[in-house]
């Protein structure tokens, strides 16, 4: 009964909090109804102290979701830039992270802008600038295998309602 509380309670400013709750005391169905939260609201929990909280493959699932609603891609990849600096700190872990979690970004949606900068910024962890830089060189043959289900006629990530939704 407490878990069906807190899940029909849940508000943005309460995720990071009910989260770890939810994980600390394996409670499954709080932990679902939070990352539904985030995957509605990324925009805004990109931003806020909700991705920290999470491991490379929950980032990586999340970011992969259909139902992940953002304007833009950009978004996105500074979400992953942020969240490699916030939890590797520099750890060797990195390159493996980098490996994981690329292939979520539709990096072809995102600004030349946003990818020359990371590209060059040196607090962008090494791996993920190397990642970057390939892709600006190289092209689509480094986007990862699992963006390929994704329409290249829609920028943004439209959630569960896709363009139709949208447009209505």
């Amino acid at each position: 009964k407490c878990e069906q509380f807190m899940s029909s309670h849940l508000k943005m400013d309460q995720l990071a909090s009910f989260y770890q709750l939810a994980k600390k005391f394996h409670l499954q169905a709080l932990c679902d109804e939070c990352l539904l939260l985030a995957k509605k609201n990324f925009s805004e929990v990109a931003r806020a102290d909700f991705l920290h909280l999470l491991q490379a493959d929950e980032l990586c699932s999340l970011l992969m979701d259909q139902q992940l609603t953002v304007a833009d891609e950009d978004h996105v990849i500074a979400a992953v830039n942020r969240w490699l600096q916030n939890c590797l700190d520099g750890k060797p872990a990195c390159e493996q992270y980098v490996e994981v979690i690329f292939p979520a970004i539709r990096i072809k949606f995102c600004s030349q802008a946003t990818l020359i900068a990371m590209s060059k910024d040196q607090t962008t962890p090494a791996p993920l600038r190397l990642k970057i830089s390939e892709y600006l060189l190289h092209g689509a043959d480094v986007e990862g295998e699992a963006r390929g289900s994704y329409s290249t006629e829609c920028r943004a990530r439209q959630g569960a309602g896709g363009i139709a939704a949208a447009s209505a």
